[in-house]
């Protein structure tokens, strides 16, 4: 990966990715452990909802086999959050391939 494609997935909706991941902790530490996946989606949902962020549920997003896109997106970033006993995430940058 170049230098500037590095510095672009860095920053690519540096502040969007902020609030989401704020609002990703907020739901972990008032929800209890051992929920069923659905309520956590659910608590994340409303969560960015209150908060004014614009959101979407199970989008479609690019997969790649053998290093090919075999599901296209113009989605720019991906977030995959984890509500397991230590909260972690994820950030997938799309980038354009030819």
């Amino acid at each position: 990966m170049s230098e500037d494609e590095t510095e672009r997935n860095r920053l690519v909706h540096q502040a969007l990715s902020g609030q989401i991941i704020s609002a990703f902790y907020e739901v972990y530490n008032t929800m209890v452990r051992g929920l069923v996946e659905g309520c956590y989606q659910n608590a994340l949902y409303v969560e960015l909802q209150e908060r004014g962020i614009p959101v979407d549920r199970e989008v479609p997003f690019g997969v790649r086999y053998k290093e090919r896109i075999v599901k296209a997106t113009d989605t720019e970033l991906g977030l995959l959050m984890y509500f397991g006993s230590k909260p972690l995430f994820r950030r997938f940058v799309h980038t354009q391939c030819a």
